[in-house]
């Protein structure tokens, strides 16, 4: 008797499931054996297209989008009512006019604040121009605040090497600012 052989057509397109239940091997549209034939494709499901800025696969993105973009909105909000205020009083705070040779005298001449604890009582004292190095203190900033918030993401996430170089990359961020410009 001879052997029984299997028809080829049928063995590519059914496939037997654990159950033993027949079924299509492929579903709509992913079958590879009708790719490429002309008039015989049949149409993909409709997916949309995704943007560059889509961060629905990903919450740790969308956080740290959200992170960067309060922090330049709050530089920027601060930053304008330095200036705005700068412009409507014509002084700096610790001047009374504001000119640009005051503006480009060496380092120790004038009084303008120094540490970011000098800036902070200047911007409570809405001295104008204390208010505007507040706002570039903040942009300066809100980089390392999404370094610390990806260490956190990190380690939530259960992903520890990220999280232990991210942590590494924050503290030389950290100690460059602190430490070693001084």
């Amino acid at each position: 008797m001879p052997k029984l052989k299997t028809h080829k057509g049928t063995a590519k397109r059914i496939h037997v499931t654990g159950t033993g239940k027949l079924g299509p091997r492929y579903r709509l549209g992913n079958d590879p054996s009708r790719a490429g034939r002309a008039g015989m494709t049949t149409p993909k499901a409709e997916q949309p297209e995704r943007q560059a800025g889509d961060t629905r696969e990903n919450p740790m993105a969308a956080i740290i989008s959200v992170l960067l973009l309060f922090g330049v909105a709050i530089s920027a909000t601060i930053l304008a009512a330095g200036l705005l205020l700068l412009a409507i009083s014509g002084q700096s705070g610790y001047h009374e006019t504001v000119s640009p040779a005051l503006l480009l005298a060496r380092a120790g001449t004038v009084p303008f604040p120094r540490t970011i604890g000098g800036v902070l009582q200047g911007a409570l004292a809405l001295k104008p121009f204390a208010i505007i190095e507040l706002g570039v203190i903040v942009l300066i900033a809100t980089p390392v605040f999404r370094v610390a918030a990806s260490v956190i993401l990190f380690f939530l996430e259960k992903d520890r090497l990220y999280g232990w170089l991210t942590l590494a990359v924050l503290g030389l961020l950290l100690a460059s600012i602190f430490w070693i410009g001084q």
